[in-house]
Parts: structure tokens; C-alpha cells; sequence
């Protein structure tokens, strides 16, 4: 430890360097790191990340807005032409 580190209690001045962020995994999708703390969505068991995730929810409500009404709980019904 240098003296330049040592402040006058003796004691060693904290870092003002935030941590290195913790790794934790990969998304399955698109491989991205995903860090310590951030969301993270299982599919199947795998990782994803939150922007994979969102991609994968829109697809659904592209392909079947029905399913995504009905996981949130609502109900959906076509339009009726009068």
C-alpha cells in the first residue's frame, strides 16, 4: 500500500472507482453478457435479456395478440364489421 493511499486515521481511503460489474451469464438469444443485478427473463430454463425478452413478446403479439391479452388477464375478440 502506498503512503498516498493511507489518509490520517490511519485507515485506507475507499476507491472512488465504482466495482467491476459481476458477470452472471448469457443470453441465449443474442449472447450478450447479462451483469449482477440486472432483470433477467428464463425461457426453457435459459437466460435471456430484457431487450431479447421484449422482441420475443412483440413477436407473439404480432403473430397472436390473444395470447398476450389472455397472460395478462384480458380478453380479446376481433373487431365486427356492422
Amino acid at each position: 500500500m502506498r503512503l498516498s493511499e493511507i489518509n490520517a486515521y490511519n485507515c485506507p481511503e475507499p476507491s472512488l472507482d465504482p466495482p467491476d460489474p459481476v458477470i452472471i451469464g448469457h443470453c441465449h438469444k443474442c449472447g450478450g453478457e447479462i451483469y449482477q443485478g440486472e432483470p433477467t427473463v428464463y425461457e426453457d430454463g435459459k437466460r435471456m435479456c430484457v431487450d431479447c425478452f421484449l422482441d420475443r413478446v412483440r413477436e407473439i403479439f404480432k403473430d397472436s395478440p390473444a395470447i398476450v391479452a389472455e397472460c395478462l388477464g384480458m380478453r380479446y375478440e376481433e373487431g365486427e364489421i356492422d
